[in-house]
């Protein structure tokens, strides 16, 4: 039909195409791309818009789905049809259903560029602003201004818009603006309609702004008992305040109503489905859960998160459920995971141009790469970090770029600027309003390095006030760190403390802290010249520091060892260990046999980063290409 031959004629020329090896045997597809591209290439554009538009419109009339049709209109020149812009609508909202926010954002910029029918154009921008900013395009924050300045008595959907416009600032790292434009709403709105659910729900995203803003952070939380008597007894905007008030429980050490509030928020995964992938509220109740030492729970509540945003083809998401469980990762001593999920996050940020969590991502990798022993990798990242600070110099994650730095500091054994590091990380918490020491442990942390400098009554300071805030907040990890740091403090008594830290954390889920303690306590004991039962603890913090993959310490503990008359065992290295955590994630996939393609799609990254990071493997494994990795991933050389 749209060559203007009759279906006869067109059979025939089909079977000579096939013939000639231009088509497949079905007739229906172009064997060579090159050969599909220059009969495109010999189309005039307008001439080309006319067959595509002609072929949707047949296409859809057959019933074909949305996105078939919407993939031959997105490339037309705009005409002003409004049905195309309606169709592209459809394809869009199929894209979103489908978990591709990025094919739908284009979809609905090219169906607004036709433009469609002036009744459909706001609702079709407000739209595409919601898509982009689903997808972490920072141009969302321009399209939505544009909405809502075009907007007139449409409440519903200025609601929609203005919601959309607060996630894409916060996305931008804009959490001032995002405060600003979300109370100016509210104040906007009266007294009249505060117990409506779309102004609960807004004051939800003002509450969430205003916890990312370090100086409204404590003024956030003092609103909370007034929208909760606001909220609809079981209605979503309940639900949603539930999560926020179990972070602020948990942040100023109210850790038994903590847990049991974010375990009603988190019960059934109701807050997780009905509020889609993204949303700060899951976090909130998991950060709880997390804070509060219930570790088990808190990765199952990250996990599934992941799990949703995976499903929902939200990188954003994605890169915010990877970032969540590797800090806490960190806190369980699985370092090599927490070193890949960091890696992956702040790679998938840096391509979406997200600017909100990076910090906090780059934070978590400098610290796991610390831990693993790589000091330089950990000094790159942190110079990458600082390079990279939030737009918004209010944001109240910076105490964690604070504490990175500081650690790093400590390391490279320049002591006296790691406490100042630390105490900046610490003014940054108080600022934020968090008194539990499991938010950051900065105290004991700077109180390790008070040592070092010779300060040995303030460290003492720090580590007292450290130890009244955990046991006020029950929390034994807690409680180990403060010990830890007291032991340092105060020499003649290390042996008493490092041994009530060990019994604490022998019981928690943080097998690092507890291999630290393990191994300080070994070393005090052969430092009094008891040699033989040093070897015990210093034996079990070895075992403790190599499953976490922690080889710094595992290579302090070998030293003690020595120096107390054992005969240590040599970590077994594998080929694989000269990979980075992104490289052995697509090593992993491309052995086991997925494409480029569903590489891209398993970690929300492109093509060619893709491309890079195989490139890079086949050097460090010497291997010829894909076939090859699998084996290559799996072998050992024999132990030293």
């Amino acid at each position: 039909i749209l060559a203007g031959v009759t279906t006869a004629e067109a059979l025939v020329l089909a079977d000579r195409l096939v013939e000639a090896e231009l088509l497949d045997a079905s007739g229906a597809r172009v064997v060579h791309l090159s050969v599909r591209e220059a009969v495109l290439a010999e189309l005039a554009p307008g001439r080309l818009t006319s067959l595509r538009r002609h072929a949707a419109e047949r296409l859809r009339a057959a019933g074909a789905g949305a996105m078939r049709v919407g993939g031959l209109l997105e490339p037309t020149l705009p005409l002003g049809d409004a049905w195309v812009a309606e169709a592209l609508g459809d394809a869009a909202a199929q894209a979103l259903a489908d978990g591709v926010p990025d094919l739908a954002a284009r979809l609905l910029t090219r169906a607004v560029a036709e433009p469609p029918a002036p009744g459909d154009r706001c609702e079709l921008t407000v739209r595409q602003g919601e898509a982009l900013a689903l997808a972490g395009d920072p141009g969302a924050v321009d399209v939505l201004r544009a909405a809502l300045a075009a907007l007139d008595g449409d409440d519903a959907l200025r609601h929609r818009a203005l919601r959309a416009q607060g996630r894409a600032l916060l996305v931008a790292g804009r959490i001032g603006e995002a405060v600003e434009l979300l109370e100016g709403e509210l104040a906007g709105r009266g007294g009249a309609d505060e117990a409506a659910e779309d102004v609960v729900v807004l004051a939800c995203d003002l509450i969430t702004a205003a916890t990312l803003h370090a100086g409204l952070a404590g003024r956030a939380r003092d609103e909370l008992p007034r929208w909760h008597a606001r909220a609809r007894k079981g209605g979503d905007a309940a639900l949603l305040l539930l999560a926020h008030e179990a972070l602020a429980l948990s942040v100023t050490g109210h850790t038994d109503r903590a847990v049991a509030v974010a375990r009603e928020a988190l019960a059934g995964g109701r807050l997780l489905r009905q509020h889609g992938p993204g949303r700060p509220e899951p976090v909130a109740a998991a950060h709880t859960l997390m804070y509060s030492g219930c570790l088990a729970e808190a990765l199952e509540a990250y996990e599934a998160m992941l799990a949703h945003a995976k499903a929902a083809g939200s990188p954003m998401a994605v890169a915010g459920a990877l970032a969540w469980r590797s800090q806490l990762r960190l806190r369980t001593g699985e370092l090599r995971g927490a070193e890949e999920d960091a890696a992956t996050a702040v790679a998938i940020h840096a391509e979406q141009r997200a600017r909100l969590h990076l910090p906090a991502e780059l934070a978590y990798l400098a610290v796991a790469q610390l831990e693993r022993g790589a000091l330089s990798a950990a000094q790159e990242t942190i110079a990458t970090t600082e390079r990279g600070a939030p737009a918004d110099p209010h944001h109240a994650l910076s105490f964690l770029a604070h504490d990175a730095r500081a650690r790093v500091l400590a390391a490279e054994g320049r002591h006296a600027e790691a406490v100042e590091a630390f105490l900046a990380a610490g003014a940054g918490v108080e600022r934020w309003g968090a008194t539990n020491p499991a938010v950051l442990p900065w105290r004991s942390r700077a109180a390790h390095s008070l040592v070092a400098v010779g300060d040995l009554p303030a460290a003492e300071r720090l580590a007292l006030e450290e130890l009244a805030l955990t046991e006020a907040a029950r929390h034994d990890r807690g409680r180990g760190l403060a010990l830890r740091a007291l032991a340092a403090a105060r020499p003649e008594r290390a042996l008493e403390h490092l041994q009530e830290a060990v019994a604490l954390l022998a019981c928690g889920e943080d097998r690092l802290t507890h291999a630290r303690a393990l191994a300080e306590l070994g070393g005090s004991l052969r430092r009094r010249r008891e040699p033989r039962e040093a070897r015990e603890p210093l034996r079990e913090a070895l075992d403790l520091a190599d499953r976490c993959g922690a080889e710094g310490l595992a290579d302090w503990v070998r030293e003690e060892l020595l120096s107390a008359g054992a005969r240590p065992r040599r970590s077994r290295l594998s080929g694989a260990d000269a990979l980075t955590p992104a490289e052995r994630r697509v090593a992993a996939l491309a052995a086991a046999g997925r494409s480029n393609r569903e590489i891209c799609a398993e970690l929300f990254l492109s093509p060619k980063t893709i491309e890079t990071h195989l490139g890079r493997v086949y050097r460090k494994l010497s291997v010829a290409g894909r076939g090859e990795l699998a084996d290559a991933l799996e072998r050992e050389p024999p132990p030293a």
